[in-house]
């Protein structure tokens, strides 16, 4: 998949409109067609990990002006993802600004929040990741805890291999 070619197809309707238009219409879609989606397993696990006192991120290739509010709603303490470019007037202009979290960009967002923890003196003593993506192997291979979740073919194949927990939240349940 070229990222930055559907990025662009993406974010090609926004074009011009104001960020405050959009946000109105993104909160209402996160809350009638997001979280009535969302798995309860993936929900409960991460609100463990913010009762464990965990610092927990949503980290998606999707873009921030949906992921962010998401990651709000699910109280997580941030989103990493993909930021539109505005102009001066606050509209869309299509294009993207700063890191595509994508794949490797995804791994590149992370360290770049992890510098800033590290400098803030709140880095993380343990990383946990969880994904169904193959795409996310950077990412995975970089947390101390992987794991699979409702995985695709390849991801839980090296799942498999490398001895990481496979998690269908559908069924709220460790399968491997």
């Amino acid at each position: 998949m070229d990222i930055h070619a559907h990025v662009a197809h993406l974010l090609s309707p926004l074009i011009g409109r104001h960020r405050d238009e959009v946000r109105h219409e993104v909160d209402d879609f996160v809350e009638e067609m997001v979280m009535p989606r969302l798995l309860e397993g993936g929900i409960s696990r991460l609100a463990e990990h913010g009762e464990a006192g965990h610092r927990t991120l949503i980290i998606s290739a999707s873009m921030h002006h949906l992921v962010g509010p998401i990651a709000s709603r699910l109280t997580a303490d941030g989103a990493l993802a993909t930021h539109p470019a505005f102009d001066d007037n606050g509209c869309f202009t299509g294009a993207t600004t700063g890191i595509v979290t994508f794949r490797e960009g995804k791994l590149a967002a992370l360290d770049a929040w992890l510098a800033s923890a590290d400098r803030n003196h709140r880095m993380p003593q343990t990383l946990w990741g969880y994904s169904d993506s193959h795409n996310d192997l950077p990412l995975l291979e970089r947390v101390d805890h992987p794991h699979a979740t409702q995985p695709d073919a390849p991801l839980r194949a090296l799942a498999e291999s490398r001895g990481w927990p496979v998690v269908d939240w559908r069924l709220s349940r460790q399968l491997a």
